[in-house]
């Protein structure tokens, strides 16, 4: 599976000049709890990230004011970043040994184009797994349906039925009053 396939595409982003409050408020009401930081909106070339935690470290618990900006607290390139042509298994190799939250995707220009979280990363994975399991148990019920339609049909019914020795068994519970 591609990263473009799983990546969220125009992330919400900031730009170095921008207030520590804008990506503080971007996160709050957004759905991600970090913003990529690009050179200008129009052309959004990945710059760093800032997260929550670098607010709260880096911002917050140094007592600076309100006017701090973006590009003095985020955490600059080089970042783990994927092409969105890359394999999301990248991905998941960089999160679990870096412990990374998110990875921004990237054009060859290092235009940002889109973010995986590890929650996408997760659900993608488990819809693969979850594929994989369908179309490998499908194939056994397919090649016993195969064998089923050469061999005669005979039902359980029919075989009870068939014997002397299944008709008398049958007949002595039927006899045997609380036996069933």
């Amino acid at each position: 599976m591609k990263a473009r396939e799983v990546m969220r595409r125009n992330p919400e982003v900031v730009t170095p000049a921008d207030s520590i409050t804008c990506a503080a408020e971007l996160m709050h009401y957004g759905t991600d709890a970090s913003v990529p930081v690009v050179r200008d909106r129009a052309n959004p070339v990945l710059l760093g990230i800032i997260t929550g935690r670098d607010i709260a470290v880096r911002c917050v618990a140094r007592r600076h004011t309100d006017t701090c900006v973006a590009g003095d607290h985020m955490t600059p390139m080089p970042l783990y970043t994927l092409g969105p042509e890359d394999d999301i298994a990248g991905a998941a190799k960089v999160m679990e040994e870096t412990e990374v939250r998110r990875i921004p995707i990237v054009t060859a220009e290092g235009v940002l184009v889109g973010i995986i979280r590890d929650l996408d990363l997760r659900k993608a994975l488990r819809a693969r797994e979850s594929h994989r399991r369908r179309v490998v148990t499908a194939r056994p019920r397919s090649q016993a349906k195969l064998r089923a339609d050469r061999t005669p049909a005979i039902t359980n019914v029919e075989r009870i039925g068939s014997s002397a020795a299944s008709r008398e068994a049958v007949d002595d519970k039927a006899l045997m009053p609380g036996v069933r």
